[in-house]
């Protein structure tokens, strides 16, 4: 038996895309069960990608390396913080050593909410990418 209250955290764990919310300062606040799994099986340990990392901060460091495509994402990000942009959509590849791979980041605010939150989902989108 389950209880309502923990339907979301249940129904969230249940996708297959990789979800994170975000505070305002971009710090993680929340991590679906994919998107752990997923930091898991690519070598990442939580406390670089968990609950208190700073994504922002994460993007920022790859863009200051000279990743352009992590440069798009913060600053789509920060669009949609600054009411900009209501989403934002961002396909990128995500090789591992062992095959290719592309993912679609998707970014919207979290309705309903006293705090300003974003959700970041990323979904993989390599067997569209393959077929192209």
């Amino acid at each position: 038996m389950f209880s309502p209250k923990d339907l979301p955290a249940r129904i969230l764990n249940s996708l297959a895309e990789q979800i994170a919310v975000i505070d305002s300062l971009g710090e993680i606040v929340y991590t679906n069960a994919a998107w752990d799994d997923f930091g898991r099986k690519n070598g990442l340990s939580g406390n670089r990608t968990g609950s208190g990392t700073n994504y922002l901060h994460v993007l920022q460091k790859a863009a200051d390396s000279g990743d352009h495509l992590a440069a798009t994402a913060a600053q789509g990000i920060t669009h949609v913080f600054d009411g900009s942009l209501p989403r934002f959509y961002h396909e990128y590849p995500c090789h591992s050593p062992t095959r290719k791979r592309w993912f679609m980041m998707h970014v919207c605010q979290v309705h309903d909410s006293n705090s300003q939150l974003l959700v970041i989902s990323h979904q993989d989108i390599t067997a569209r990418k393959l077929a192209e």
